[in-house]
């Protein structure tokens, strides 16, 4: 990766009116080769323009039962080869780790709305789920890994890493201790990214 650029905004494609930017040695991979990675942005983002914090599950947090997941990705028309004009989510439910061959750091889920199956598809992968807490509070507590592709997104359920894992949330932690965010003795709060089309 040599860098790429974001847009936010309206969660309408098109109708995006503002951007941000990063370069190669603004992203952190995790050092365990584990699905997920820290971006460093060069600029501050406009948390009045369609993006807000989210807290993000504290080490040891194990998905919930029902959670929802956001993307950019590939929808069920034409074979699942539609590309979304809107911001798109679904409702997704956990299921047991052997039905996506999940690692201690992974686990599955999908879900159905009025018989059809949900999931996240192609270009999904990076996209944050969210549940909610026993008060009502949203967070970050998985990211789109990898399943099935078109026409199959669904037909088994989709891995996704666990944000709570502790050596996931350590590194979120880590990488972000130098940069002010703001800590509690329960989570972290970070940009959720999953709202905003990025291109390469």
């Amino acid at each position: 990766m040599t860098g790429g650029e974001g847009y936010y905004g309206e969660a309408v494609m098109d109708k995006f009116d503002k951007s941000f930017k990063w370069d190669s040695g603004s992203v952190e991979m995790h050092p365990q080769n584990i699905d997920v990675a820290v971006i460093r942005l060069k600029d501050r983002m406009d948390l009045s323009k369609g993006a807000k914090r989210i807290l993000v599950a504290k080490g040891g947090t194990e998905p919930q039962k029902e959670m929802q997941v956001f993307g950019w990705g590939k929808t069920e028309g034409n074979n699942q080869e539609e590309d979304p004009d809107t911001l798109q989510f679904a409702e997704i439910s956990w299921q047991e780790p052997k039905t996506c061959r999940a690692r201690d750091y992974e686990f599955c889920a999908y879900g159905s709305s009025s018989g059809t199956i949900r999931d996240s598809c192609v270009g999904d992968s990076g996209s944050g789920v969210e549940c909610t807490s026993s008060n009502g509070e949203k967070y970050l507590c998985g990211v789109v890994s990898m399943g099935p592709g078109p026409p199959n997104c669904g037909t088994t359920p989709g891995k996704y890493v666990k944000i709570g894992y502790p050596s996931v949330s350590e590194f979120i932690l880590s990488e972000n201790r130098s940069f002010a965010v703001a800590l509690n003795a329960q989570m972290v709060l970070v940009f959720l990214l999953s709202m905003i089309k990025t291109v390469f």
